[in-house]
């Protein structure tokens, strides 16, 4: 069965707008059997339904906004995320150093945090931002106007694949 084949299928036999809006749907099912549950129901076969079809819609969803390498890639990283805060026997990423510039560049439309550099000032926060599509840039989605420029890698900002380890040393 090809998957994508039948979801590109849908989302030209129904319409992008309504196979949107049948994600809302199938969420709000998912979130009324979960709900149940909660409340003592045994009702296990019903979530497990609403799960397949929340998980369908979201394949379609992908499909539809061509970013099933992007959600990949942050799927990775926040179940990385996961394990490490709630403690789960996870083996440390290899290479989480600083990206070189080639590597950044390599990665347009992919997530990567930035750790800014500031000179005497420490503690400063990664952020989750994505390679912009155009190069010579990385955003921090939902804020216009806002990022760090490829010229000032190395000077006032570094990038990792995943959030840098707590007491690295940043150069």
């Amino acid at each position: 069965m090809n998957e994508q084949r039948i979801y590109r299928a849908a989302l030209a036999a129904w319409g992008a707008d309504a196979q949107t809006l049948m994600v809302f749907e199938e969420m709000a099912e998912l979130q009324k059997e979960l709900c149940k549950a909660a409340r003592g129901k045994d009702n296990r076969e019903q979530i497990a339904e609403e799960i397949a079809d929340v998980e369908i819609m979201l394949e379609q969803m992908k499909v539809l906004h061509d970013c099933a390498d992007v959600a990949a890639a942050y799927r990775e990283s926040k179940l990385r995320r996961l394990a490490i805060r709630c403690g789960a026997d996870v083996e440390p990423e290899k290479g989480n150093e600083p990206l070189t510039l080639a590597e950044l560049s390599e990665l347009k439309g992919k997530p990567v945090v930035v750790l800014p550099i500031r000179e005497g000032k420490s503690g400063d926060k990664p952020e989750w931002c994505v390679v912009s599509e155009l190069g010579g840039e990385v955003d921090i989605p939902g804020i216009e106007y806002t990022w760090y420029d490829f010229k000032d890698y190395g000077k006032s900002w570094i990038a990792y694949r995943d959030e840098p380890q707590e007491g690295r040393e940043t150069p």
